[in-house]
């Protein structure tokens, strides 16, 4: 969330212009639940409404969920 407050905050500021925001924003991709609507489709959109495809924020988005994914594999696996 931290380092999602850092590169994110000005592109925007709805899901990652503070902590809390940031941290919500995680645990929803977390989840699953709207990700892909509410975070991902946000995320590639510039200030004119128009679909911009950036690098640094797919590579962003698919790290975060692949670890957080296996983790949670891990953790379910292990109990």
């Amino acid at each position: 969330a931290i380092l999602g407050v850092g590169l994110f905050h000005k592109r925007d500021p709805r899901h990652f212009g503070q902590f809390s925001y940031a941290f919500f924003t995680m645990f929803q991709c977390v989840t699953g639940d709207g990700w892909a609507s509410d975070v991902a489709r946000t995320m590639f959109r510039d200030s004119d409404g128009e679909f911009v495809f950036d690098r640094g924020v797919a590579a962003f988005l698919l790290s975060y969920m692949l670890i957080v994914m296996i983790v949670i594999v891990n953790i379910v696996l292990a109990v």
